[in-house]
């Protein structure tokens, strides 16, 4: 997903679970660029990160923590993908690193 690509630093040195984090916020960022209220699995990555893990995590990333990094991406959405108003129901990542997403191919708010 380009823009869990986007929100790293540098995708090719991020182990697996910082790419994963960054697909889900980048899930989430994206449907909610469409106006759609977050949903629990969005930041099951986020909450599973512990206060001592937090410097290491985030450093990979571009940003300094899931809501700034959200904010961001929403708006790289709307630039990269203006006309593409599919929402995203399901996204996971496999154990080889390529990311799967199940798209509704309408959204109206």
């Amino acid at each position: 997903m380009e823009l869990a690509m986007y929100a790293l630093k540098n995708p090719a040195d991020s182990p697996a679970e910082i790419a994963l984090l960054a697909v889900q916020l980048a899930w989430c960022a994206w449907n909610q660029s469409l106006g759609a209220e977050p949903r629990r699995e969005y930041f099951e990555g986020v909450r599973a990160i512990t206060p001592a893990q937090r410097g290491r995590v985030w450093r990979y990333f571009r940003f300094s923590d899931a809501e700034s990094a959200v904010d961001a991406l929403c708006k790289e959405k709307v630039v990269r993908f203006p006309d593409d108003n599919r929402l995203i129901v399901e996204c996971t990542m496999t154990p080889s690193g390529v990311v799967k997403a199940k798209w509704k191919n309408t959204f109206t708010h």
